[in-house]
């Protein structure tokens, strides 16, 4: 899925930090985490996990909140919008 994607499902995202134009929609920490080497993916990953799941981590929590502020529309608004007509189209 793209990120955009992700965020209107109000997904964070773990990606692979390729420079500027990823840096405009996916904010370290923020909305999501961005490694740039396969070390940097482990630390993330078992930083991740390491407490999981405990209700002291704030940190899914902070990431899935800002993936739901990325998103310049939900998934259930697209869905609403724009697949269910087309899929299920009203009958009259």
């Amino acid at each position: 899925m793209k990120v955009a994607d992700l965020f209107g499902a109000g997904v964070p995202v773990c990606a692979l930090d390729y420079g500027a134009t990823l840096a405009e929609r996916v904010r370290h920490g923020t909305n999501g985490l961005l490694f740039s080497t396969a070390e940097q993916l482990a630390n993330v990953l078992f930083e991740l996990f390491e407490t999981f799941p405990s209700d002291n981590d704030q940190t899914f929590e902070r990431l899935r909140n800002g993936a739901r502020k990325s998103a310049s529309m939900s998934w259930e608004e697209g869905w609403v919008r724009e697949a269910r007509p087309v899929i299920i189209p009203e009958t009259r």
